[in-house]
């Protein structure tokens, strides 16, 4: 099995567990039975858009931009697509990771848009640069997808290296499951 199946089964693993459940541990994800079960209705009737199974995918910009991390979250969703989520992708504008006032302003009210209890996977681009989304996690799942962090970018002086380090361990802490649930569970 391929990295990215592995990803994809653990994104949709981590994505279907209840919110304050252990999602299960294996990067194998389920069987395929499992996630034909998940992403059917009653009886096996296969889930509608109306169902439960929606996320929200947030980027940075626009999503079509031909690089490798747009690609990435491209193949994300269309992976989840494929296995029956209904993904909305939610463009919080540009200037990511270094946001204007108004930028941030704009992203934080997009992402408020996202109905309660959606689970809204943030791109890292954003997520590392807008801690303040931490605040959302009280009425939906914030997952970070995150490709390189900020902090580790080699053309950053040790200054901005230090703040995005911050901003992103503060952000990264909302983040579901977060830290402290993945604390508890090592302690089980």
């Amino acid at each position: 099995m391929n990295k990215l199946t592995r990803l994809r089964r653990s994104l949709v693993v981590n994505l279907t567990a209840p919110r304050g459940e252990p999602a299960p541990r294996s990067l194998e994800g389920p069987s395929a039975s499992n996630i034909s079960a998940r992403n059917s209705g009653p009886k096996g009737t296969p889930r509608s858009p109306s169902n439960d199974a929606r996320v929200a995918f947030a980027v940075p910009g626009d999503l079509d931009t031909p690089t490798g991390g747009y690609g990435y979250d491209r193949r994300i969703i269309e992976e989840l697509r494929e296995l029956g989520w209904h993904v909305t992708v939610a463009d919080i504008g540009q200037g990511f990771p270094f946001p204007s006032d108004a930028q941030r302003a704009s992203a934080l009210a997009r992402l408020s848009e996202v109905p309660a209890g959606c689970p809204i996977v943030l791109d890292g681009l954003a997520f590392g640069a807008l801690p303040e989304a931490g605040a959302l996690a009280c009425r939906t799942p914030l997952i970070a997808l995150v490709h390189q962090p900020l902090a580790y970018d080699p053309g950053l002086g040790a200054a901005e290296a230090g703040n995005f380090r911050d901003s992103e361990r503060a952000a990264l802490a909302a983040a579901y499951p977060s830290s402290l649930q993945v604390k508890q569970r090592r302690k089980l």
